[in-house]
């Protein structure tokens, strides 16, 4: 929860306008700085990173499939009102 909220007086919730595709770098950039750690205390905090966008990413493609999935729930109304014509 700290980084949390340190990270997010820097960037506020931008995590939420970004591309997917930002946010998938960003997984592979904090596992590539996991990967380096040569001591256990760095390796604990880029673990903490890794794991804070693991959950952003895994927030984002929530939010997304929900609304696809409302989308075609939207889409299989409207063609049964069509139908019901």
């Amino acid at each position: 929860m700290e980084k949390i909220r340190e990270k997010k007086k820097k960037h506020s919730d931008s995590w939420l306008k970004v591309p997917l595709e930002v946010l998938r770098r960003r997984v592979t950039e904090e596992y590539l700085e996991w990967s380096k750690a040569t001591n256990p205390v760095r390796e604990m905090n880029e673990l903490v990173d890794l794991a804070n966008q693991c959950m952003l990413l895994w927030i984002r493609l929530r939010q997304y499939y929900e609304f696809e999935k409302s989308f075609k729930q939207v889409e299989l109304f409207m063609k049964k009102k069509e139908e019901e014509k």
